[in-house]
């Protein structure tokens, strides 16, 4: 390799690292999804996030995703508290009850669906977690920010 296919190199590296640089969490996130990776899971994926649609009053947002998988479909909604926490509720489709864990980089909160598949979870902290369905083949969300 020569000093001008080394320039050219740095030159198209700056390029990406201007156009597309890095995200600041990127080493934070890979190693949260490493640390909570099920190796016999099915992992869901997000089909159409959206941001800020209004709930139950003008200073309170709410997040709405949707996961899809084989054989579930879960719908999370996430509404901040007064508290400064988030409240974390889903429903299952087709519904059923299963025992759902919220792993966070504070912690797991665990809860159950009701047979109608819903659950919630209260005084969320803010930060990277995934939704675990816990069934003979473990359900698992990307992580996502909270």
């Amino acid at each position: 390799m020569t000093v001008d296919d080394e320039a050219l190199l740095t030159g198209i590296r700056e390029v990406y690292d201007e156009a597309d640089p890095e995200p600041p969490d990127l080493v934070d996130r890979v190693e949260f999804a490493l640390s909570m990776a099920e190796p016999d899971g099915e992992i869901l994926r997000p089909v159409r996030p959206r941001e800020g649609a209004v709930a139950r009053g003008d200073d309170e947002q709410a997040r709405l995703i949707t996961f899809n998988g084989n054989t579930v479909t879960i719908m999370v909604n996430m509404t901040p508290a007064p508290d400064g926490t988030l409240r974390v509720d889903g429903w299952f489709t087709p519904a059923a009850a299963y025992r759902v864990e919220l792993r966070g980089t504070s912690g797991t909160l665990t809860t159950s669906s009701d047979p109608g598949g819903r659950f919630s979870f209260d005084h969320v902290p803010h930060g990277l977690a995934q939704i675990a369905v816990l069934t003979d083949v473990p359900m698992i969300t990307p992580a996502i920010d909270l």
